[in-house]
Formats: structure tokens, sequence, C-alpha cells
């Protein structure tokens, strides 16, 4: 009987253990695709992160706080490393893993919203979705961030089905974890706080939605001060927005290429899928509102905040959930069109009027090609541009140029010594046992902000060069210099015996490292 069975009647009578298996399936395939990247340079922001883990969580909620972001993604990055240990594969998979349980989320939620079918397609498009999956390699709380909002947007749809307490308490508290990870999580709950108004209309404030969002606030409050101190001290920044600013976000959504690198088929392809998106979108956007908040709010909100003097740049990866929301949008809004089609085709048939539908099927694999087109080239895109930074155009490459430094002094113990915190907090990252980074202090600037774990570091400093020489045969000496310029040592009487020279990237800046002997 079993083997008598259509393909429809088999997953009909398996609905349960496939939308069990869906959800586990795609997150698991988003680890998979995700992980191929994960040892590649770190950069500055996640170096940071990683150098935070070195201190207890006290200190951490203090250097955060000095970054000008909330603490609970070092916390749970210290955890994560003291666990699975400090290489940057380890690490950055903690990232990789949220956005699989981001996935999950997702999947429940619009699993509940809109049915299985729905649910299916579209955590399978942002398991492939390019900019998730690109952001997810990063040692950064914005997979973090994607889970909170996601589980959040869950328990406030079971809120609002069911009106129980428990449910608006738990949605309360995600919202506080939510934006205990990053501050950019407040445009989700505004988007939020827009859809309940569309629901609720004049009864928004009705106890249960107020004392929702009370408890999220005093479960905020031990943060408060920081960040006010952040915003105080917050200097002021050139707007950075402009239309082809929006442009280039568009492209790095869909293609994960901007506008300008977007030619050719890509160009159509682009072309082609904002159309569908924008046609479902436009066509169904009552069944959507709450994804269509996701996804305007936080972006109308970005853009208004780059145009003021302490703006913001406008970059994907600070909004990921409204990216993720995206690709949830496109497979909902396919399901619900083909379901649209399916259900005008059935009345025709009854009413023994000529059908000119084209069957549902093919219109639901049309728009599903589209979209997974899209995202295949996103992918693509990845892989090819690496750890790639669109705003300075440069690729990161701390990691090789400490594996140069070690294959070059072979089985010599020649200390680091680093110019530059910046640097600092990249090549220390890579220390072992043979080989340590130093930090120069002279002539350095006071350590400030984001700056102020160097200061108070019980590791890694040299306070008196000459000392330090006196007791080492060699030193590396590493600085970046921009083209046409020289690395000198800070003491005379020292001549170079190897020189390693490693490009960063289109803006002219080299890192060069110069290992030293006296004369």
């Amino acid at each position: 009987m079993l083997y008598n069975l259509n393909m429809g009647e088999f997953l009909s009578k398996r609905k349960r253990l496939i939308c069990i298996l869906a959800p586990t399936v795609f997150g698991i395939f988003y680890m998979l695709i995700s992980m191929f990247n994960l040892q590649q340079s770190v950069w500055q922001g996640e170096s940071y992160g990683a150098y935070l883990t070195h201190y207890n969580v006290a200190q951490i909620w203090e250097y955060s706080a000095e970054a000008n972001q909330p603490p609970l993604f070092f916390w749970a990055l210290k955890a994560w490393a003291h666990i699975f240990g400090h290489t940057d594969f380890a690490m950055r998979f903690m990232s990789v893993f949220f956005g699989a349980l981001a996935i999950m989320f997702a999947y429940m939620w619009v699993k509940y919203k809109y049915g299985a079918r729905a649910a299916i397609l579209s955590s399978m498009l942002l398991s492939i979705s390019p900019v998730f999956i690109r952001f997810g390699q990063e040692m950064q709380s914005y997979t973090m961030a994607a889970m909170f909002v996601f589980a959040a947007t869950y328990f406030l749809q079971l809120a609002i089905d069911n009106g129980q307490k428990r449910w608006w308490v738990i949605y309360a508290v995600m919202v506080a974890l939510g934006f205990w990870t990053n501050y950019f999580t407040l445009f989700a709950w505004i988007a939020h706080v827009i859809y309940l108004a569309l629901i609720y209309g004049k009864k928004l404030a009705k106890n249960k939605i107020l004392w929702t969002f009370i408890i999220a606030i005093v479960l905020f409050v031990p943060w408060l001060p920081s960040l006010f101190g952040q915003l105080a001290n917050r200097g002021s920044a050139t707007p950075t927005i402009s239309l082809q600013t929006i442009f280039d976000n568009w492209g790095e959504i869909l293609l994960y290429r901007e506008t300008s690198a977007i030619s050719g088929g890509l160009l159509v392809l682009a072309i082609i899928t904002s159309i569908v998106l924008l046609a479902l979108v436009l066509r169904y956007f009552k069944q959507l509102r709450l994804l269509l908040c996701m996804i305007l709010t936080p972006t109308v909100c970005l853009i208004l905040l780059s145009l003021t003097p302490y703006g913001f740049t406008m970059t994907p990866q600070r909004l990921l959930y409204a990216v993720a929301s995206v690709a949830l949008i496109g497979g909902v809004a396919t399901v619900i069109a083909t379901n649209k089609l399916e259900t005008a085709i059935l009345k025709a048939k009854k009413k023994t009027k000529p059908v000119f539908y084209r069957q549902p099927k093919v219109v639901f694999a049309s728009l599903s090609v589209v979209l997974i087109l899209s995202s295949i080239c996103g992918i693509c895109a990845i892989y090819e541009l690496g750890n790639y930074n669109f705003e300075t155009d440069e690729k990161f490459s701390a990691r090789q140029l400490s594996r140069d430094i070690i294959t070059a002094d072979g089985t010599s113990e020649t200390p680091i010594v680093v110019a530059s915190p910046d640097l600092y907090y990249d090549l220390s990252f890579y220390d072992n046992e043979k080989h340590q980074s130093y930090l120069l202090l002279e002539n350095q600037d006071e350590f400030t902000g984001f700056y102020r774990p160097l200061r108070d570091a019980y590791f890694g400093q040299i306070k008196d060069l000459d000392k330090f020489l006196e007791k080492h045969e060699a030193v590396w000496y590493v600085d970046a210099v921009s083209e046409h310029e020289k690395v000198e040592f800070p003491r005379s009487g020292y001549r170079a015996t190897q020189i390693l020279t490693l490009g960063t990237g289109e803006n002219g800046m080299t890192y060069e490292a110069i290992r030293f002997m006296p004369e």
C-alpha cells in the first residue's frame, strides 16, 4: 500500500515528522554551507571580541561599554571559547550555531502563521541567503541578535493568538535579551509595536501589552547607565546614506555584490528577482504585514539615523534580521500565491467554466527557482570574495602574516613587536607558545574606548623596549604602512635580516613584518 502512494499522500501522512525534521535539516545545511570560510583572517571587530574572552565577566561588562556594545554576546563568546577552544573556526562557529537556531525559530513562526509548506520554503531560502551566510561567518553578534528577534516574533504571535500571560512574559524576556545582544534589535521591537498597533488600534495600551514592555525595560535597566554614557560620548560622523548606498545594499542582499559589480546575466537575475519580490509583496501585503514591518521599519529607522550627525553606516549586517525577513517574505509570498491560484482553479472547476490558469505547481516552481538562483549566485560571490569589506575595499590578512612569520622564523622563537593597537588585536589572536605578540606602548595615545582593554592588560605589553630587546636576540617588528612608506625600527643599531610584505587591499595599505637583529 505504501509504495502506491504518490508524493503528496506520502508527505501528508508524514506531516508531523517532516515538520520536526525540516528546521533541523535546514539548520544543519546552513551550518555546512557556512563553515567553509571560518578560517579566514579575523578582523578588528572580531579580534576585539576574542581579546575580551581573556577577561572575567565584570571586566567584559566594563570593556563592552567602552566599545559602545552591550555585553551579552561577549559573555556567550567567552563561555563558548572555554568549551570549544580559542581557534578562529571554533569561535566563529558560535555565530553559525546561532544562525541555525534563528532559522529554526523563523521556521516555527512561519509554520504557525502560514503553514508547513510556507515554513519549509522560507527556511530553505533563509538557509541559503547570501548575507545571512556571510555575516553568520563572523565572530559578531548579528546572528545571535537575529535568533532573539525571530524567537520573540514567534512568542509574540502565540501571545496575540492565545492571550496567555506566559507568552507575553517570554516575549518580554526575548526583547530584553535581544537588546542586551545588539542595540539594533530596537528597530525590530519598534516594528512589533507598529504591528500591534495595526491589530489592536486604540486598544494597544491594554494591560498585557503595556506590562510586556515594562518587563522588558526593567530587565534592561542594569545596562541603562552604560548606554547613556555611550550616547553621551559618541562623536559626530559624516552622514553616509545615499541612493547609491541603498542600491548597493540591495545588491548585496540579493547577490552579495555591489551594484557596480553586477553586470550581464547577474543584472538580469537581480532585476527579475526584485520584480518577483515586489509583485508578490504588493499583491499580498495584507497577509505579510508583520514581515513587511520587520523589513521596512528597521530599514527606515537606520536610514533616518544615518542622516544625523551621529549617523551609522547603512549596512545589511546591522539589520541582519531584516535581511533574513526578505528571504522569509519571498518564501511565504510564493506559497500564498500558489495557494490562491489553487483555490481559484478549484472554484472555476466547480462552476464548470474553462480554466485559463497554469498549473499551480509550475508557478510555485518558477518563483522558487528565481529566488534560489539569486541565492546561489550570492553564495558563489561569498566564496569568490572571501572575508571582504565593502566599506574599505580590503581583505584582512593577519592570519596569513602570522603564518608567514612562523614559517620564516623556522625553529626560532622570535617575539613579535606590533606598532599599532588595531594590528595587535588581529595578530595576537594567532599567538602560540613559541610566537607571542607584544604591543609597543611608546608613542601611543591614551587608551580609551575601544582600546581600553589594552590599557589594563596584564599580558602582551612592552613598556620599556630597551629592556625587552636585551632579553631577545632578534624581534619581528610589524606595522601597517601605505604605499611608498617604509617601516622604521624605533631603535638605532639594528639591521633587517628578513622582510615580509603582505598587501591588504585596494586602499594601498600593506602589512610589513621585518626581523631585526643588533648590528
